[in-house]
């Protein structure tokens, strides 16, 4: 707000002339006071070479000044502690080197508003960020109403992007969206409406941000599993791209062992290599290369697992004497009593220890018919005749695998596991018939050591992943005026943040240690650092930490 005034006497030794004054009105945040509401009195200057300065002079009635400051050679002076709610009345006069003072300038007047009748400015979006696949973040310009931007029917994704959950952060300032899976390379668009600051006030319109899901993460295994001596199964976290899968050269093992042949599944994620014989207790070092996923993101250099196949587990007191163990593979016998061989063994169940049982006990019943003793953590599978339609009591709280065991004689035996610990092992009855067969026995250790390699980390410049810093642009823009300019942090560090003009003079600088992660905003009231008004025209402001550097522009308008 302005108000012009003219015709104000200026006594300057004998001569009268007229100068001219102006009262602007700003709302303005000083350092260390709340908001409020500033006065800067302005006036045309006077050339007369003798003028030395100027006083002003104010009231809460007309004509009836009650202070006088002495602002000496200036034309404009801010007051910044006026008390709201009332109606204040300036005048100025000129005073020479030998202290003539003029007379009063013509008279205005201005009323301070009450901070509580002030209009609530409607949020704004400031910023939205894909962190990964199924995680977004949207920034508000102020504090929100939790229940309302926590409501999933205030957002909607394009291409069926499902809304999981939204949580907001303690200052109400901006929430976590939790999607289904975004797709990569895809082009998404997140509508925003309906949601409302802490006093209820809404998005003036929808707010649309398109965007897309850049993959720039490398693939990476997420699970091996050591099946056999010979068989090695590595699970990696993405679709790898079939161009990238050369054969067993993209895979190399010291000591050297020869990898004879991979398979990889149909949603090449999975790859199986077969190998020459691994040896017990040897750790073992493979690297894999030139790997790559669909956006040509490649393992990297020196991609390593380290493993080690433990020495199969040990069984003994055999509650049945004349059970045995043994570290049985295909065509070996099963039986202690018959001539049955195996015909089909799963690569998951090669190379294990098996406590050979006999056919002959296929009547067997109780919970407690055969037990041992193993000095180590094992996992138990337990071979039933599939031709048994119903299993025993104490066999339904194992778990039922796919895994299928067939002998010489077309048997099919269904695999069921559960761990163990050190300790006796019980097993109960087969309840079989003549139409059946005694069930089998495998042991398997439990230690073997697997150390996968660290999951890679996306590149520097990743478009999904936030920097340690992201300065923002301020709003409103153009502004008059206050503008916000926000920041966000994601790491704790001395934030400097500057604003210069187009000279590169510095008006204002904000020092701020950053202690906790989230969203900044700095208020700036348009004045300079000695608290004048900073004038119309493009500013440039600055973010500076200890490793982050960025720049914006504003426009202040008048």
């Amino acid at each position: 707000m302005a108000c012009h005034l003219s015709d104000v006497c200026k006594r300057n030794k004998v001569k009268r002339q007229f100068i001219a004054l102006t009262v602007i009105i700003l709302l303005y945040c000083l350092p260390g006071l709340s908001f409020g509401e500033g006065v800067v009195v302005s006036w045309d200057p006077n050339a007369e070479e003798d003028l030395m300065g100027y006083k002003i002079y104010y009231g809460t009635s007309p004509r009836n000044y009650t202070t006088v400051i002495d602002v000496g050679n200036v034309s404009e002076y801010v007051f910044d502690s006026l008390s709201k709610g009332l109606t204040y009345f300036f005048a100025v006069s000129a005073y020479d080197t030998v202290y003539n003072e003029s007379d009063y300038s013509a008279e205005v007047s201005i009323t301070l508003s009450d901070s509580s009748q002030l209009p609530v400015l409607a949020p704004q979006i400031i910023d939205v960020v894909l962190i990964t696949s199924q995680t977004i973040k949207v920034y508000f310009s102020q504090e929100m109403k939790e229940t309302s931007v926590t409501n999933m029917a205030n957002y909607s994704i394009s291409h069926d992007i499902q809304i999981v959950s939204i949580t907001v952060d303690s200052m109400l300032m901006f929430v976590e969206i939790t999607t289904t899976s975004h797709q990569i390379g895809t082009n998404y668009s997140l509508t925003i409406q309906s949601v409302e600051n802490s006093s209820g006030v809404p998005l003036q319109q929808a707010y649309q941000k398109n965007y897309q899901f850049r993959d720039t993460i490398s693939p990476y295994v997420e699970k091996v599993e050591l099946i056999s001596l010979s068989t090695i199964k590595i699970f990696f976290n993405e679709k790898l791209y079939p161009g990238s899968i050369k054969g067993p050269e993209n895979f190399s093992i010291a000591p050297f062992t020869e990898i004879y042949s991979l398979d990889i599944d149909t949603s090449f994620k999975i790859i199986t290599l077969h190998t020459q014989n691994h040896q017990y207790a040897i750790q073992y070092n493979m690297e894999i290369k030139d790997l790559g996923d669909p956006s040509q993101n490649f393992v990297p250099v020196n991609y390593r697992i380290i493993y080690e196949f433990s020495k199969p587990a040990v069984i003994d007191s055999i509650s049945q004497s004349n059970y045995d163990s043994a570290v049985l593979s295909v065509n070996d016998r099963y039986y202690i009593d018959r001539d049955f061989r195996l015909k089909n063994l799963p690569d998951e169940l090669l190379s294990l220890t098996w406590v050979r049982t006999g056919n002959d006990d296929k009547f067997s019943t109780g919970e407690n018919f055969l037990s041992f003793f193993v000095d180590d953590s094992i996992v138990v599978y337990l071979g039933y005749d599939e031709r048994i339609l119903e299993i025993p009591g104490w066999l339904q709280n194992w778990s039922i695998t796919d895994l299928v065991i067939i002998d010489d004689q077309n048997i099919s035996f269904r695999c069921y596991s559960k761990p163990f610990l050190s300790e006796k092992i019980v097993i109960g009855g087969n309840y079989g018939s003549d139409q059946s067969n005694m069930y089998i026995v495998l042991v398997k250790n439990f230690n073997t050591i697997i150390k996968d390699p660290d999951q890679p980390k996306p590149d520097a410049d990743d478009g999904v992943v936030l920097q340690d810093f992201e300065l923002l642009q301020n709003y409103p823009n153009p502004f008059n005026p206050f503008t916000e300019i926000p920041f966000i942090a994601n790491s704790q560090d001395h934030v400097t943040l500057t604003i210069f003009d187009m000279l590169g003079k510095v008006v204002r600088e904000f020092e701020i240690d950053i202690v906790s992660t989230g969203l900044y905003q700095v208020t700036w009231d348009a004045t300079c650092k000695d608290g004048r008004p900073a004038g119309n025209g493009v500013y440039i402001y600055r973010l500076q930490t200890s490793n982050f550097q960025a720049t914006q522009k504003m426009m202040l308008l008048r």
